[in-house]
């Protein structure tokens, strides 16, 4: 019984910088970036983006995460995250992003 928790326990720290993306951004390449300490990957399918945090932020809420997630998002896109569409949890921002041309 021990060892299976030391196991889980070993394979929950090895998937924890794990970037997996949602089904929409599957085949997306990912951009890394960081904002404020924190790492990210970001991608990007057509009008939307997914901001993944790979870093460790203990205690993390939905609301700084949605806050540097966004910024990574800019960051690695150009475009503006649109705040009525943006979900978030502690580990990941998805949004539809707002473009402007030159």
């Amino acid at each position: 019984m021990f060892r299976a928790w030391i196991a889980a326990a070993l394979a929950a720290l090895a998937l924890a910088a794990c970037s997996s993306p949602g089904m929409r951004f599957v085949g997306a390449e990912p951009t890394r970036v960081e904002v404020d300490g924190w790492s990210f990957d970001v991608y990007r399918a057509g009008d939307e983006a997914q901001a993944i945090r790979l870093s460790r932020a203990w205690g993390a809420s939905a609301e700084l995460m949605a806050l540097r997630g966004a910024e990574a998002m800019r960051r690695a896109t150009g475009c503006e995250p649109v705040e009525k569409s943006m979900r978030a949890d502690p580990s990941v921002l998805t949004a539809v992003l707002r473009c402007t041309t030159g």
